[in-house]
């Protein structure tokens, strides 16, 4: 089967931009502003999460907040997101911590290592019933406190057992996971669809469903979606061309311009339906990028008037709405923005993604993935005992880890 893809792919490209009747439909572009919010053991100060949220208000614009366990918990801060208008949404980010372990009899790794440690901080690094367990006591402390569950959840990465149980227990709306990096913050995810939303796979959480049957009741949103041409690669410096005001300013010297050329390449597609994720860590690191995040939010109100502000759970509705017949196929383009003969064309689809780059007159397939007959990851059976994560869907081609690709 891959022999044979391969070669429709090598005619795929002419016979998609010429005949494809989906570039004649006008889409409708959704902004979700995200921010994820950890203990205040993190945090630089509380004005900089105060205004983090003042900054929404002023701009009239929905955002969803997602909520660590120890937040739910701090009533003083649980009081930051108490007068928010409807328009505003909180759910719950899925980071484990050590007040989160201790209190669902979960053991916890003390005095190893960061906090941050893939095996300390995702579900994945706990036993299935561990897991299951943290999840009822988080659950059950917002149910306390907002009177009711919440219906959109984050985290860098979310094991497939444990989003199957919080979406057949919970009935969860959204899910936000982290875009495609193969080492970033030792957390590697590589593979998925390129930035764009999906209905994930009930055995394969970071694939989109290919059929009804095998479909999870939930969409997936991608944190930090990655530029691209430049945001294809294995490093750190890859990874950080992104959306992220912190990536572009601090690891390149970009400005707001940069980032409004990634807009345009995951807004402007040719897709029925478009998404872009943006936002920052409340409270921490980021918060010396508050003017740029306002910078973002202005960007998009002017110059892409057409675009939407909705939470995680809104857009969930909108997508469910227009695809109800599972995943659609998403079409993504970028030019380089250090030379402007270059350009990639992300396709992504229930079955495969593909890559290709245009360099001058050279034309390539570099990256290729069939998602059928992935199977599952073995953390869905037990722990994940590493310090560093990486989940990675095998491919026929990778130019950036293979160093292969197929000319056309």
């Amino acid at each position: 089967m891959a022999k044979r893809l391969i070669a429709f792919l090598i005619f795929f490209p002419a016979f998609f931009f010429i005949s494809s009747p989906v570039f004649a439909a006008i889409p409708d572009k959704f902004v979700v502003i995200v921010n994820p919010v950890r203990e205040k053991i993190l945090w630089r100060n509380r004005e900089s999460v105060e205004r983090q949220i003042k900054i929404m208000e002023e701009n009239n614009v929905p955002s969803t907040w997602l909520l660590q366990y120890s937040v739910v918990k701090d009533r003083q801060t649980v009081e930051l997101f108490d007068n928010l208008n409807s328009s505003y949404e909180i759910g719950v980010l899925l980071e484990v911590n050590e007040e989160l372990a201790n209190e669902s009899f979960v053991p916890y790794l003390y005095g190893r290592g960061d906090w941050a440690r893939a095996d300390k901080v995702l579900l994945s690094g706990y036993k299935p019933d561990e897991r299951k367990r943290m999840i009822d006591v988080l659950f059950e402390q917002f149910r306390l406190v907002f009177g009711r569950y919440p219906e959109s959840v984050g985290a860098w990465y979310i094991d497939t057992d444990s989003l199957n149980y919080i979406v057949n227990k919970y009935r969860i709306k959204s899910v936000m996971d982290v875009a495609d990096q193969y080492q970033t913050d030792s957390y590697g995810v590589w593979g998925q669809p390129w930035g764009t939303p999906y209905y994930p796979s009930r055995y394969n959480s970071i694939l989109p469903a290919s059929s009804l049957e095998d479909q999870l009741d939930v969409v997936t949103i991608q944190w930090a979606v990655r530029d691209p041409v430049l945001g294809y690669g294995l490093t750190v410096y890859d990874s950080t061309y992104s959306v992220q005001a912190n990536d572009y300013i601090n690891h390149h010297g970009f400005d707001t311009n940069y980032f409004g050329n990634l807009v345009k390449s995951y807004l402007n597609s040719s897709s029925v339906l478009s998404q872009l994720t943006i936002g920052l860590e409340a409270g921490q690191e980021g918060a010396v990028f508050l003017d740029e995040l306002e910078k973002q939010i202005n960007w998009i109100k002017e110059t892409e008037r057409e675009s939407t502000f909705v939470t995680m759970s809104e857009f969930a509705s909108f997508f469910k709405a227009t695809y109800r017949d599972g995943n659609p196929a998403f079409f993504v383009t970028g030019v380089d923005p250090y030379n402007k003969n270059n350009t990639a064309y992300w396709f992504s689809s229930p079955y495969y993604r593909a890559f290709f780059f245009k360099e001058g007159s050279r034309f390539s397939l570099d990256d290729l993935r069939i998602y059928d007959g992935v199977g599952i990851f073995y953390d869905s059976i037990e722990e994940d005992e590493k310090d560093r994560l990486l989940r990675e869907i095998p491919a026929c081609i990778d130019s950036a880890k293979l160093k292969d690709n197929k000319l056309i």
